[in-house]
């Protein structure tokens, strides 16, 4: 959203220096020119600048800030930057980057949480194309993507995905600030157009809520063990200090990694600045609050008291399963079914029990038939080493119709074997 506040901070600037111009005329004729000290502003540690290294192979999962609102992500050799901006701002600057686009050797996906150019940077998701396998985002940025010809993919709040071995979920955001002033968009930006991306990787999960208000659904998730929180005091279009606060105090064990603050040189423009000692005073267990300078290595750590399902081998592998089946059942698309489904399955249906692979293409190859261009959403999943169940909900364009219920499925050696679906409704769209 910086381009649009150019021009308020080119006013506020404007009048400060003509004040300042008129203060040391009068000044000068008593010979002493008082030069007013520039507003305090808390200030990130200087850039670690790091190289290929960082891309490479490993047996844990490692953050970095990338200074802005980016991150990148390494988990176990799966690399994937969110919101990365290296290059080409539009506003001064308090320190470097800590790489740049042609250092990048090689990318899995990168994700965009909206539009406004600290996250979606064009010149930067651009020069990072060559070296990247995919990109993600809302429906409304995955637009501006492919037309940029950029290999996107756009998502619905809510919407379930993976790369390699990594789960994927859309959370809800709140960053709609354009219809808030007239004139400065020619759309109207609805509620999807902006997200949060929920991330299960081998050794923990990461939540990145994106720039949003505080927002009552984000208080009530599952418990994180990492916060990637976009971190400004502004509240009129981001969380602010009180809902920053409120956000990492209803996940009070979550580590916090801050990023969108201390890096542009804007002291007077509150959507950059947060001061992190003010809001570990306000913090439950604030020494989970980490400072880092972009750069700087972070080891993700789960921290539940209990060994976390997402640190289990066999239930990572029977989730990331689950997401090709449910791929299947979302999209029609059959070619996968032999290489996840065990020759013994059996599904278990309201009608009897149907056995073989055979048996559950001519069940989706039916669904799909019934209701074409079929819309899953995820709403929440649950796993152990044998079974993956998902609160699954399914719509269509042009149907009122909305089927609900739980997708039960059974997993032998990485393989689905049974599987039964619990529906609770089947009712029209509201």
């Amino acid at each position: 959203m910086a381009k649009s506040w150019i021009i308020v901070l080119f006013l506020i600037t404007a009048i400060t220096v003509d004040v300042r111009g008129q203060s040391a005329a009068d000044s000068s004729q008593t010979g002493a020119i008082k030069r007013p000290a520039k507003k305090y502003q808390a200030k990130a540690p200087m850039t670690q600048p790091f190289g290929a290294d960082a891309f490479a192979a490993s047996n844990g999962t490692t953050i970095r800030w990338l200074g802005m609102a980016g991150f990148l992500i390494n988990s176990r050799g799966t690399t994937f930057m969110i919101d990365p901006l290296l290059e080409g701002y539009d506003m001064p600057l308090l320190m470097n980057f800590p790489i740049t686009p042609k250092q990048v050797p090689h990318v899995d996906a990168i994700f965009a949480t909206h539009s406004d150019n600290d996250h979606y940077s064009v010149e930067t998701f651009k020069d990072l194309s060559s070296a990247t396998n995919e990109y993600h985002s809302t429906i409304y940025v995955d637009s501006l993507m492919k037309n940029e010809g950029l290999p996107s993919s756009g998502h619905r709040i809510g919407d379930t995905f993976h790369f390699g071995p990594i789960y994927v979920r859309l959370t809800p955001a709140d960053h709609a600030w354009q219809n808030a002033y007239p004139g400065v968009s020619k759309r109207h930006f609805e509620p999807g157009d902006a997200c949060g991306f929920w991330f299960e990787t081998p050794d923990g999960t990461i939540w990145a809520p994106g720039d949003s208000r505080l927002m009552p659904e984000q208080l009530h998730l599952p418990a994180p063990d990492l916060i990637l929180l976009d971190y400004s005091e502004d509240s009129a279009w981001h969380f602010g200090l009180d809902g920053s606060a409120k956000l990492i105090n209803a996940y009070p064990n979550a580590q916090v990694l801050l990023g969108h603050w201390g890096f542009v040189d804007a002291p007077d423009f509150a959507p950059f600045n947060g001061d992190p000692a003010r809001l570990k005073r306000l913090a439950l267990n604030p020494e989970r609050i980490q400072v880092l300078a972009p750069g700087e290595p972070f080891t993700l750590k789960h921290v539940g008291q209990e060994k976390s399902a997402a640190l289990n081998p066999a239930v990572q592998k029977n989730k990331y399963v689950d997401s090709e089946l449910l791929h299947v059942f979302e999209t029609g698309d059959l070619g996968m079914l032999d290489a996840i489904v065990d020759p013994g399955f059996v599904n278990h249906t309201g009608m009897g029990d149907r056995k073989g692979i055979d048996s559950l293409k001519e069940m989706v190859s039916g669904f799909h038939a019934r209701l074409p261009n079929v819309i899953m959403e995820v709403k929440r999943r649950w796993a152990d080493e044998e079974y993956v169940t998902d609160w699954i909900r399914y719509t269509a364009p042009g149907s009122a119709t909305a089927i609900e219920g739980m997708e039960v499925t059974r997993y032998v050696n990485g393989k689905a074997i049974e599987h039964w679906f619990f529906p609770n409704s089947q009712v029209g769209r509201h």
